[in-house]
C-alpha cells in the first residue's frame, strides 16, 4: 500500500532517469536527504513542472508516495514552489554558489536527519543569495561554516592576542599554531573569527580575497575532521574559478 507524505524541501541535485524522467533529490526538515522519482512517458507526473524543480536550493512543497515497508525510491506527486528565485538562476556566479551548497549538503548525506534548523538557514541562505544588493563572495564561506555549527561542531573559544591561531581537530582558538595542517594561521584564524560573527552578513572586506579560497578549503577540512566523511566536492574548483 502506498504512503503519501507532504513536506517542504530544498532542490539538491537533478538526474536523467528511465523513459524522460529524472531523480530529483532533496533536502528535507525532518527526513534529511530523500531522492524522489519525477517518472516520464506515459507514467509523467501531473502537476510537477520539471522548470520548477530543476535548479539547485529551489525551495518547494512536495507530495511524494512511498510503499510501506519497501526500501524503493519515493514518486514525486506533485511540487510546487514555496519561492521563486529569478536572480539567482540567472547569474552564472550565484548558480555556481548554490552549486556548491547543493554538492556540500550532498556529501553530509546521513548528518542531515532531523536537521530542521540548517534546513531554515538554507532557506535563509538562498533568499540571501537571491537578492540583488547581496555581496556574495564571502557566502561559500559562511554557509560552510554555519552548517558546521547546525551539526554540532560549531567553533569555540575567542580570537584575540592570547589565543590567535585555530585547531581545526579541537575546533577551538588557541595560544600556539597546532602541528602540520590541523592548525590556522594566525590571518585565517582572525578571517574564520570575522565570519563567525558577521555569518552571511560579513562585509566582503573582512577576509582578503587571495585569503577566500584557502579559508573556504579550511572550513570544509574542518567539516571532514569532524563529521569523518571525505567530503569530495566536485564543484569547488568550479567555484573557485568563478572567484579566483
Amino acid at each position: 500500500m502506498a504512503v503519501q507524505s507532504y513536506t517542504e524541501a530544498v532542490v539538491l541535485r537533478v538526474r536523467p532517469w528511465g523513459e524522460g524522467g529524472h531523480l530529483v533529490d532533496v533536502f528535507t526538515p525532518d527526513s534529511g536527504i530523500l531522492t524522489l522519482v519525477k517518472r516520464g512517458g506515459r507514467m509523467a507526473n501531473q502537476g510537477v513542472r520539471l522548470s520548477a524543480i530543476v535548479y539547485p536550493l529551489a525551495w518547494l512543497r512536495v507530495n511524494y508516495s512511498a510503499r510501506r515497508g519497501e526500501a524503493t525510491i519515493a514518486t514525486l506527486v506533485d511540487a510546487e514552489p514555496v519561492k521563486s528565485y529569478s536572480r539567482l538562476v540567472q547569474n552564472p556566479a550565484r548558480v555556481a554558489v548554490a552549486l556548491y551548497v547543493a554538492d556540500l549538503l550532498l556529501a553530509l548525506g546521513g548528518t542531515l536527519i532531523a536537521a530542521s534548523e540548517l534546513f531554515d538557514f538554507t532557506t535563509t541562505f538562498a533568499r540571501r543569495l537571491d537578492d540583488d544588493e547581496a555581496k556574495i563572495a564571502l557566502l561559500p564561506i559562511a554557509y560552510t561554516v554555519q552548517t558546521a555549527g547546525y551539526l554540532g561542531y560549531r567553533p569555540s573559544g575567542e580570537y584575540g592576542e592570547d589565543t590567535p591561531y585555530f585547531d581545526l581537530e579541537e575546533g577551538c582558538f588557541c595560544p600556539a599554531r597546532p602541528i602540520g595542517e590541523r592548525g590556522l594561521d594566525v590571518e585565517e584564524a582572525a578571517a574564520l573569527c570575522s565570519v563567525l560573527q558577521g555569518g552571511i552578513d560579513t562585509p566582503a572586506a573582512a577576509v582578503p580575497k587571495q585569503l577566500r579560497p584557502r579559508l573556504l578549503r579550511r572550513a570544509i577540512q574542518y567539516l571532514r575532521v569532524h563529521t569523518g566523511l571525505p567530503l569530495e566536492l566536485k564543484s569547488l574548483g568550479v567555484l573557485e574559478q568563478m572567484f579566483g
